[in-house]
């Protein structure tokens, strides 16, 4: 997905257009999804999403972006990794700070590997169903 703001808008639009002609066309759905994740619009990104999921043909990819919706709203304090990497050399014990961090990482990690890699949208998968 596009990660400039005009390009995002733009895709956005385009995709807004594609379901308005085609109100089942759920590639267009899924990448718009996707879209808001990558926008951090993490309540409308959850909205489309659970509209088209239990109807979905594409059950991986509906899995896989619950996942990566659950990674990012969990991931919502917004900190970086050289503020938490503080905290847990201040507290060892933070479990939190931990958790942030190991989140962050695999955030980073499948965002530098994309979407659309196999790798990606299996541990994606396998982590949606440890979530539910």
């Amino acid at each position: 997905m596009p990660k400039a703001r005009g390009e995002t808008d733009a895709t956005r639009k385009l995709l807004l257009q594609a379901i308005t002609l085609d109100p089942r066309h759920e590639a267009a759905r899924l990448d718009l999804v996707d879209l808001m994740i990558d926008a951090k619009d993490i309540e409308e990104a959850r909205r489309l999403l659970d509209e088209i999921a239990d109807r979905a043909r594409d059950a991986v990819r509906v899995d896989a972006l619950r996942a990566r919706l659950q990674l990012v709203a969990n991931s919502g304090s917004g900190a970086d990794r050289a503020s938490l990497e503080r905290k847990i050399a201040a507290d060892p014990a933070d479990l939190e700070a931990h958790f942030e961090l190991a989140n962050l990482t695999l955030i980073n990690l499948f965002n530098l590997l994309g979407s659309d890699n196999a790798l990606v949208r299996e541990y994606r998968s396998r982590l949606a169903a440890a979530l539910n």
